[in-house]
């Protein structure tokens, strides 16, 4: 292997191409560990912040309990150093004896470990990322005989999760399903779509207008649940508090439980939003639908008027003959 220090190289006897390819490998991965290096020690910093006690002697009764993305995160990291040893060992062997069918084979070997080397290092980060999640998830209150100190899930979070969940779940009386509402208001527009389409009376006014009567309801109903979680969310911002009139340990905790609570509203946040935007298409289809509906309706009137007309003028010539 091409070493490089302080400007200086090791000689070899490996063509130049060889020696780069290796080095930058090996510099790639460097870069990589290094990362998660970064990313461990933010995790040891704040199980550090979630397990503090102020007595040092029951500073380990109160510890996280170790999350299965933790180990899995340690177990794709001893992985990741495998597969690269095994690596690098298959690009010596095939700088080695390049041009013959062991190194066809070789080659072959190289682009397996590369795509496993891959795949591991994007695990390893998406499972520290779980396990910084996991970790505040996990943390505990901390024991204080004068003082209400929140955990990092507390009510609060609770309280977010049960909004979502009201505001999601529509149940239907007298059973156990759950009603979607947008799926729901936009098969009752396609049906009256269908029948005003195929046969256009003036009592369809009467369905139309009471479907955008809901939707306009529907779409308040929206508003108001947006407008809730927007106030929910500003009520347990950090930031709306003010320091000189608040708890300095409790503003700390606030701070730390506000990321996981803020995820939880603002996904929240999205569906209404989703939602909002799909019940205001159904409200154009229905406008839509409601002029489609006066122009055929005026259409036939017309041409009704006409064939009373004709049929008129017909009778008063022909009746006196």
């Amino acid at each position: 292997l091409l070493c490089r220090a302080n400007g200086t190289e090791t000689p070899t006897t490996r063509p130049d191409g060889t020696q780069h390819e290796i080095v930058s490998s090996a510099e790639v991965f460097c870069g990589e560990v290094q990362a998660i290096i970064d990313q461990t020690e933010e995790l040891h910093k704040l199980v550090s912040s979630v397990a503090a006690s102020d007595d040092p002697i029951n500073a380990y009764s109160c510890r996280p309990h170790l999350p299965s993305s933790l180990v899995n995160a340690f177990e794709g990291i001893l992985g990741l150093f495998v597969l690269k040893a095994k690596e690098l060992s298959w690009m010596n062997r095939f700088a080695a004896k390049r041009g013959s069918s062991y190194s066809r084979n070789a080659e072959r070997r190289l682009n397996r470990l590369k795509d496993a080397c891959e795949s591991t290092s994007r695990h390893v980060r998406e499972h520290l990322v779980r396990a910084r999640e996991d970790i505040i998830m996990l943390g505990t209150t901390k024991r204080d005989s004068e003082r209400i100190i929140i955990a990092p899930i507390g009510p609060e979070f609770l309280a977010a999760c049960l909004i979502s969940s009201l505001q999601n779940n529509v149940p239907v009386p007298g059973t156990e399903r759950k009603l979607d509402l947008v799926a729901h208001y936009r098969n009752h527009t396609s049906r009256l779509w269908f029948e005003t389409n195929r046969k256009p009376k003036r009592g369809a006014f009467v369905a139309i207008h009471a479907l955008e009567e809901e939707l306009e309801a529907l779409r308040v109903v929206v508003a108001s649940q947006q407008h809730l979680l927007k106030s929910y969310q500003r009520l347990l911002s950090p930031l709306s508090f003010r320091s000189r009139t608040t708890d300095r340990l409790y503003y700390k905790d606030r701070k730390a439980s506000f990321d996981l609570e803020n995820k939880c509203i603002r996904r929240q946040q999205r569906r209404l939003a989703e939602r909002d935007k799909a019940l205001a298409i159904l409200q154009r289809k229905a406008r839509t639908l409601r002029d489609e509906t006066k122009q055929r309706i005026e259409i036939l009137d017309e041409g009704h008027g006409k064939a009373i007309r004709v049929f008129t003028i017909v009778t008063l010539f022909f009746l006196p003959l």
